[in-house]
């Protein structure tokens, strides 16, 4: 399983109720690069839930990372990235 480091934790965020009772364990993360899964509702700023127990499912969106600790989304198993997590929810927030 992947593991945070606590030097790169930059914040906490609240966690939807329905993750909050399931015993699993999540990081979160902040959506930025664009807006290439929009079909998923995921446009930049975005605070993406990462469930790091669940197992890589082709097909479905998950969190990978490489050895420079960059994170990168996609569907697909990518070379040079580790599988982390399932995105398992997606919380947009906009100021008015």
């Amino acid at each position: 399983m992947f593991t945070v480091e606590t030097e790169n934790i930059q914040g906490y965020v609240d966690a939807p109720k329905f993750l909050t009772e399931r015993q699993s364990t999540y990081i979160a993360l902040i959506a930025d690069d664009g807006n290439r899964f929009l079909s998923y509702g995921i446009v930049e700023g975005t605070i993406l839930f990462v469930d790091l127990e669940i197992e890589y499912i082709q097909g479905e969106l998950s969190c990978f990372v490489n050895k420079k600790k960059e994170f990168k989304l996609s569907e697909t198993e990518l070379d040079r990235y580790e599988y982390v997590g399932r995105i398992v929810a997606a919380r947009n927030e906009f100021e008015v």
